[in-house]
């Protein structure tokens, strides 16, 4: 017999090999078939579109995703958007068809993929000239991450990959920083975009003038995002703080001879 048909039944009673009598009709309605062409569209993080071809004679279809409690539509609905779930998981989706004598044969099972949560920014260190170090937190379902700055992609790692060096930064300059984790299924939100200042170029053209006994003036390049800039003598000795807004000083010597730097 076929799926979802209605057949006609009567019985013929016979007697030493002569029919002698045919019974009143009844009609039986088959189960319907198995859902075919299932699909999953608008897949989020905690949420998908179950799509499905319809099935003669169904009057209602049950969906199921396994481990969560299953639900209930109309016959006359073919898709639905199943939600509650946590971000990331692999699930696996099926449809049966039921009209009225009963539930049909289950659909063959879909696998979806939501889409991971956003990965949390646990740290920024290492900050140098050009490059720093960028940590983040485990995402449930993620197959790689993607770190942006500035706008731009930069590099994409591997789902092991929490840690990751920045390079080819502009001294002095702020980075925007944020990382996606991606899937099969697509990208998730980003992280809250991190802000990290890079440490200023080392002041460069350093030049005496004006040399005493006493006093000499210092000058050198201006630095891009210097807030100031520190004069050391001999090595460790600071013996100056100088506005970013300068790039001289007058320094006094008092006579004694050292080596002199500008930070």
């Amino acid at each position: 017999l076929n799926h979802g048909v209605s057949y006609r039944i009567e019985y013929v009673i016979y007697h030493q090999g002569h029919q002698i009598g045919i019974s009143s009709s009844t009609w039986v309605l088959t189960c319907p078939s198995a859902p075919e062409t299932i699909t999953a569209s608008e897949i989020g993080t905690t949420t998908f579109r179950l799509t499905w071809l319809s099935v003669p004679t169904a009057t209602e279809y049950i969906l199921r995703v396994e481990g969560y409690p299953e639900t209930r539509v109309p016959g006359t609905q073919t898709t639905a958007v199943l939600n509650g779930f946590l971000p990331g998981m692999l699930l696996s989706a099926s449809v049966t068809a039921v009209n009225g004598s009963g539930s049909g044969k289950t659909s063959k099972p879909l696998l979806v993929q939501l889409i991971p949560p956003s990965p949390l920014i646990l740290a920024v260190d290492n900050i140098a000239q050009t490059s720093f170090h960028i940590r983040c937190g485990q995402a449930p379902g993620a197959a790689s991450y993607t770190i942006w700055r500035n706008g731009e992609p930069v590099a994409t790692v591997g789902s092991k990959t929490f840690d990751y060096g920045v390079g080819s930064c502009t001294a002095g300059a702020t980075n925007t920083v944020k990382i996606v984790a991606i899937n099969l299924s697509g990208g998730s939100e980003t992280t809250g975009e991190t802000q990290v200042l890079m440490i200023p170029a080392t002041p460069e053209h350093l030049a005496l003038s004006n040399i005493s006994s006493q006093s000499f003036t210092l000058s050198w390049a201006d630095v891009f995002g210097a807030r100031g800039y520190k004069i050391y003598r001999d090595t460790d000795w600071c013996i100056g703080n100088i506005s970013s807004v300068a790039t001289s000083t007058k320094v006094l010597t008092i006579g004694y001879p050292g080596q002199f730097q500008v930070e």
